[in-house]
């Protein structure tokens, strides 16, 4: 089974209760368990049994495979979940099918360019548009070794953050920097 059915009926599954999620997504191959979340199962089963959140910041319900999607992709690439959720919560208020004027999509408002740069085309997918985001993320993080100049760089990209040496004086990125940090504060 190629891994956009597999990715596909994991979007399907967690729109679902738990017991649906175990029927139709885990396939069994050679009488053990696969997902496409491997090893991190228990976040995946946990976080659906949350069912609606709040988002951080808003009033807004957060939708469950949002909050599946930000815990999973946190486990994957080795990111703080309050990180990712700060970053969630700041760039979409949540909204899962968000568009920019600038064409960023999605909860993690990723651009297109930066989309293919991680390798997915699906940024309207919860799931892949999250997967993508982190994933840029965690290539900032490494690449700057500071939360705030990584931060800095998701948002108006490595080369301006390189050009400022540090966090640029713009107004939105300083303000965007700010606020992430104090949402991620304020997340218990």
């Amino acid at each position: 089974m190629n891994l956009r059915i597999l990715k596909y009926l994991w979007n399907v599954a967690v729109a679902a209760t738990v017991t649906y999620c175990a029927y139709h997504v885990f396939i069994t191959n050679k009488n053990r368990l696969i997902s496409p979340f491997g090893k991190n199962l228990a976040l995946v089963l946990e976080a659906r049994q949350t069912s609606m959140a709040v988002c951080p910041g808003s009033n807004r319900q957060m939708h469950p495979e949002l909050r599946v999607a930000v815990r999973a992709a946190a486990a994957k690439y080795d990111l703080d979940q309050t990180l990712l959720l700060a970053v969630v919560a700041t760039e979409s208020a949540c909204k899962t099918d968000a568009v920019s004027p600038k064409g960023a999509r999605g909860a993690m408002q990723v651009m297109p360019a930066t989309g293919a740069e991680v390798g997915t085309d699906e940024l309207e997918r919860t799931y892949d548009n999250v997967f993508a985001g982190a994933s840029y993320l965690r290539k900032m993080l490494d690449q700057f070794g500071d939360e705030k100049l990584a931060l800095a760089a998701y948002n108006c990209g490595p080369a301006c953050v390189r050009r400022a040496k540090g966090i640029p004086k713009n107004k939105e990125t300083s303000e965007y920097v700010r606020k992430v940090t104090k949402l991620k504060k304020e997340i218990i």
